[in-house]
Order: structure tokens, then C-alpha cells, then sequence
């Protein structure tokens, strides 16, 4: 289940200069290593004089570093990791512009539903991760095992299932509608704000679909 987070974390930059090879990883700012060809495909690292890495010629990833780094293009390397720092604003930031939204509806003079739901939907749909965040740190505090929480049918892993589903549905949905309504009388810097908001969430829901965290049973 943590595999999406290591995608991200483990992002490296490799490149070499002279007789140099430096690896760089990308979320964690100017680490970079430096190591020299020991021969055989092997690389020494310039601090250990140890083998930090091997290249590998694999039958259906082609060159690969040691067993889990195969190369990918820069822009799915950059797209990883503005999800990684993306998501937690648009988090944050659709509770607030949907709050404010909510009561320049609610005491304003704008009155219309079409536009009240437009600028809540990104809020409504981060609501469900929300959900299981907040009932995941109840459990925390409890001192609940969280193997435990996530490996048997309890209400908290089928908590999980549910708004996990729901968050797809939602995202896909806010989409739709936000863009049907499009020519809906409201302020310019909220419906930008939601359409950019539900395009994020959608493609955050995507990206999680494709590791396999919508609607998946973890106790099975």
C-alpha cells in the first residue's frame, strides 16, 4: 500500500561528469552521492569505497540500477513529485475557499445552488480522504496496531473501502459538473479555483487508482 509514497521517495537523478557518476535524490534536497567504476558494472561510492550500485542489463526494462531503479522520462519524475506536494495543498486549500464559499452564499447576495455546489464539490470530494485521516489518527492515539486496523474487517478498513470509492466517484463527478456549469453566474476566482481543484483531485484519484488504492478490501 506504500508503494505510491516510495515511487516518489525513491526518484533519483543520475548523471555523470568525467570519470564521476552522481546520484542525486530528488526529495531530499542536495544529497547527492558520487561514485567512480569499479569495473564489471559496478560502481564504488567515493565516501565508503564501497559498491553503492550495479547496472544491470535486464531482458524487458533494459539498464536498470541494482533491482527496483529502471529509468523514466523526466516529466513522470517531476509529475511524482508535485503530487507528493500538490496534494496536501489543494487539501488544505479546498476546506478553506470551500468555508468561504459557503457563507458568501449562505450572507451574500448570491443565491444560486448551482453556484454554492460548483465552489463546494473539490471540498466535498476531499471530504471522504478527510474522513479517513482524522479516524486514522483517532486510532493512532489509541494506540490501535495499525496492521492490525488495515489487516482485519473492522469499521475502519471498511471505512477505507468506502470513501475510497466514493473519492473516485466524486472527483470524476465534480469535474462534470463543474465544467456543465461553467457559464453559471459566480465569482471568476472561485470557479477557476474549483475547476482547478477538481482537475487535481481527479488526477490524484488516477494516480492512486493505478496503485491500487481505490476500493481495495486490505484485509484480504
Amino acid at each position: 500500500m506504500y508503494g505510491f509514497l516510495e515511487r516518489i521517495n525513491n526518484v533519483q537523478k543520475v548523471w555523470n561528469k568525467h570519470d564521476t557518476i552522481y546520484v542525486k535524490r530528488l526529495m531530499k534536497g542536495n544529497s547527492t552521492s558520487k561514485f567512480i567504476a569499479a569495473g564489471n558494472n559496478e560502481f564504488r561510492s567515493v565516501i565508503t569505497n564501497r559498491i553503492g550500485f550495479v547496472l544491470i542489463n535486464d531482458p524487458l526494462e533494459g539498464y536498470t540500477i541494482g533491482a527496483n531503479l529502471k529509468k523514466i522520462s523526466p516529466l513522470w519524475a517531476y509529475f511524482l513529485i508535485s503530487v507528493f506536494f500538490v496534494f496536501p495543498i489543494v487539501l488544505v486549500s479546498t476546506v478553506f475557499v470551500g468555508l468561504l464559499w459557503l457563507l458568501l452564499c449562505l450572507f451574500g447576495k448570491n443565491k444560486s445552488k448551482t453556484a454554492l455546489w460548483v465552489g463546494l464539490w473539490p471540498f466535498l470530494t476531499n471530504s471522504f480522504i478527510f474522513v479517513v485521516i482524522i479516524s486514522f489518527i483517532i486510532k493512532v492515539q489509541t494506540k490501535y496496531d495499525l496492521f492490525q486496523l488495515l489487516g482485519t474487517a473492522n469499521p475502519i478498513s471498511f471505512l477505507f473501502l468506502i470513501c475510497s470509492i466514493c473519492y473516485a466517484f466524486a472527483s470524476v463527478w465534480s469535474v462534470f459538473y463543474i465544467f456543465k456549469n461553467r457559464r453559471v453566474k459566480m465569482s471568476k476566482f472561485i470557479y477557476f479555483y474549483s475547476a482547478l481543484a477538481a482537475m487535481l483531485n481527479m488526477i490524484f484519484m488516477l494516480y492512486f487508482l493505478g496503485n491500487g488504492l481505490i476500493g481495495i478490501p486490505t484485509w484480504i
